[in-house]
């Protein structure tokens, strides 16, 4: 099993339970999940799916028993503007982090949304968070980024022509560290050693699970600025009720 530093696997834990909230709430029972296969991420964990299939774009360059779920995971290789599936077939369709990187924003959630039945969940950097400025400005990655940001409306336009209605937008994973890279470094320079990861556990240590309460508490306006991911969930216009 693998184990994760404490930022990644905070961040892994609270989109994981925003996905379980959003299945128990709307009886979700697939999921399509689009990943990048040369990220070192496993995907979500969902927990209680029927199925659960995820999208890889390019040859996968990570241990595929990363990659765990309640679900037997099924893993195909696409690239994200033409998926290898038929149209409706998944109650969600989940974007990690994958938006910034597509080569059309457009193309990409419009298939998303012709493979979703229900719902689209996309994932993107939060803009707004100071990590992410810090990233930006120092990191050659962080300046490649596409700016495909909720910011300047480049995803909700791109929601918008797909045919889908937003019906929930803001912020997850809003730690009080002001990046995963920090918390990172200082816990390896002061030997505190991580050994959990929430890959194949069921159990969550005290600290993540008392941090996200706190999270959860926060206004949605503070999840919105100091979360260090943004989302948008969309809704398939045919299902102009999101309740089952």
């Amino acid at each position: 099993m693998s184990e994760d530093d404490l930022g990644v696997a905070y961040e892994s834990y609270v989109r994981a339970r925003y996905l379980e909230d959003l299945r128990v709430k709307f009886g979700l029972e697939s999921m399509l999940e689009t990943h990048c296969a040369n990220g070192g991420k496993e995907a979500l964990v969902a927990r209680g799916l029927k199925r659960h299939v995820v999208l890889l774009k390019g040859r996968p360059a990570v241990d595929p028993r990363r990659f765990r779920s309640s679900a037997s995971c099924e893993f195909i290789e696409s690239e994200l503007s033409h998926m290898p599936l038929r149209s409706h077939t998944f109650d969600i369709v989940c974007s990690s982090d994958l938006a910034e990187w597509a080569p059309s924003t457009v193309e990409y959630v419009g298939e998303m949304g012709r493979v979703a039945s229900r719902f689209i969940l996309i994932f993107i950097p939060n803009p707004f968070h100071l990590g992410h400025l810090i990233r930006r400005r120092f990191s050659r990655k962080g300046q490649s980024i596409r700016k495909a940001w909720i910011s300047d409306g480049r995803i909700c336009d791109a929601v918008g022509k797909a045919g889908l209605k937003i019906v929930e937008k803001g912020g997850i994973d809003a730690p009080p560290w002001p990046s995963h890279l920090s918390v990172r470094n200082l816990t390896r320079r002061s030997g505190f050693k991580w050994r959990w990861s929430i890959v194949g556990n069921r159990r969550c240590p005290t600290i993540i699970w008392v941090l996200a309460e706190m999270e959860r508490a926060m206004p949605r306006w503070l999840r919105a600025f100091q979360g260090h991911i943004a989302y948008v969930l969309a809704l398939k216009e045919a299902h102009a009720n999101p309740s089952r």
